[in-house]
């Protein structure tokens, strides 16, 4: 969810994911991760795509069974928590076994953020792992799994 440039979608893909979407809401970034994964893109036969998603109650690839889900520096919008938590949720919904990995990296509103995220995603019905963190040279990151409860 949020590819950006599709990176994360490029690691899962040379790390021998068999099936990789790539998804943001914006239509400009929906086409320079297309360009990326395209330009970028291994023959190892997994398959790989982008497409746009607008998250929300009702979303189109929702029938589409993940494993894992990536997200990465996605909650810095109060206004998206509840369609983000609800994306969420659906794409969980599709297999049991299915996780969400949130990543992101630390700044200065950064625990109002993720906690005001936490609590919109739990009231939904989904539940947090325990956090880990990432200390880097000049910066952290926190990594989450979220889970249907």
């Amino acid at each position: 969810l949020g590819s950006g440039t599709g990176l994360c979608s490029l690691v899962a893909h040379y790390l021998g994911a068999a099936k990789v979407l790539a998804t943001d809401g914006n239509e400009d970034v929906v086409r320079l991760a297309e360009r990326n994964l395209v330009f970028n893109k291994l023959s190892n036969g997994g398959e790989l795509g982008v497409r746009q998603l607008r998250w929300g109650p009702a979303i189109p690839i929702s029938s589409t069974e993940w494993d894992v889900i990536i997200g990465s520096d996605l909650t810095y919008n109060g206004q998206t928590w509840i369609q983000l938590a609800q994306t969420i949720k659906q794409l969980l919904e599709t297999n049991s076994n299915s996780k969400f990995l949130y990543c992101t990296a630390t700044h200065s509103q950064f625990r109002a953020e993720l906690e005001g995220f936490r609590t919109v995603a739990e009231s939904l019905g989904l539940r947090w792992s325990d956090e880990s963190r990432y200390d880097y040279e000049s910066s952290t990151a926190k990594i989450a799994w979220i889970t249907l409860r």
